[in-house]
């Protein structure tokens, strides 16, 4: 993909949102729609211990005693970054769903496992900004998981991969990438959403990258600074959505690009989105598609990745995703238990 070229942008238009707008209209029911009476559910209980700064060990063994109480199969698994992810697909593999004790970074180390073993999946929310659980209606309480293990509703949802890296929310470039990077350099432990607070301030001034954006093909943005999220999932952090129509069950990556400067500037148009007015922003360029492609230029300002709020390195650096960071969507590709709570859509 040309990373200079003469074409300086695309108007705020998306092809596919008419088509797509007859597919908003509500939360349906899952394409699975498995009821009836589960008197036993082997449940695989799978657990980050640091995750909620140590909270959430005791809230796996508050949630194993009561779903044992009521009769279920609950096997264990505490996540290691050494562990054995073979044995972890061994056990699921037997599980009628699997119950993931952490946050959204936990589900993200997890996805190649769930991917495989398509086992459906409940998060019980315990990190930081808790995005898919909360987009899912997916609750913490032993109530809110007893009623989604009594309904056992299933049903299959899309997920992004970029450059390889299977993502359930987002990956980004420019100013959010450069945070969580700077975050994951000094980070020690859980964190709090006062701990990126430092390093937005350190981000403020720096120099956004220029960026090429190419969606199906299609070249959006050539040869401009600022920055661009692919997403999966509308939910981004603080509640400031860029991708405020992107769905889990369309089949299509929602691409949104914020031209920017400098980091304040990349701040100014996530305070737009918190307020739900950066669509109507001149020059934000939303598309959707399939596939989506994203270069800079290299001699420039550093164009730093992130993958579900995950640190992923710098793009053309070593220990980043390569020259490019390329993202497509794998459609229905990861089955979950779909809760009376959800805010949306599933296949069906």
């Amino acid at each position: 993909m040309s990373q200079r070229a003469t074409t300086r942008g695309t108007p705020n238009t998306d092809p596919a949102a008419g088509a797509r707008s007859g597919a908003r209209s509500g939360p349906r029911l899952a394409e699975s729609c498995q009821t009836g009476d589960h008197d036993s559910v082997r449940i695989g209980l799978v657990v980050n211990p640091a995750s909620g700064r140590g909270g959430a060990r005791a809230a796996a063994e508050r949630i194993s005693t009561a779903l044992v109480a009521d009769g279920h199969d609950v096997p264990h698994w505490a996540i290691d970054r050494a562990g054995d992810e073979d044995t972890l697909a061994v056990m699921l593999n037997t599980c009628e769903c699997a119950l993931i004790v952490g946050g959204d970074g936990t589900l993200h180390a997890l996805l190649p496992t769930l991917m495989r073993t398509r086992t459906p999946v409940y998060v019980v929310p315990t990190g930081t900004e808790n995005l898919f659980a909360g987009h899912l209606g997916m609750g913490a309480s032993v109530t809110a998981i007893r009623r989604a293990i009594g309904d056992f509703r299933t049903g299959e949802i899309d997920l992004g991969e970029c450059s390889g890296r299977p993502f359930a929310l987002m990956c980004g470039v420019g100013f959010d990438g450069a945070v969580i990077n700077s975050l994951a350099r000094s980070r020690q432990g859980a964190i709090r959403h006062s701990s990126y607070l430092p390093h937005m301030w350190r981000c403020a001034n720096a120099t956004m990258p220029r960026l090429a954006v190419e969606v199906d093909g299609r070249t959006i943005v050539d040869d401009v600074p600022g920055s661009v999220i692919i997403a999966n999932s509308p939910r981004f952090a603080l509640k400031a959505n860029p991708a405020c129509r992107a769905r889990l069950d369309d089949g299509v990556l929602d691409v949104v690009f914020m031209p920017a400067l400098r980091g304040w500037n990349s701040m100014a148009w996530l305070l737009d989105a918190k307020l739900g007015r950066h669509v109507k922003v001149k020059g934000l360029v939303y598309a959707t598609g399939t596939r989506a492609r994203v270069a800079c230029d290299p001699t420039r300002a550093v164009a730093a990745c992130q993958i579900d709020g995950e640190s992923a390195g710098e793009l053309a650096r070593p220990g980043g995703p390569g020259d490019e960071l390329e993202c497509i969507v794998r459609a229905r590709a990861l089955r979950v238990v779909v809760t009376r709570e959800s805010a949306c859509d599933v296949y069906q």
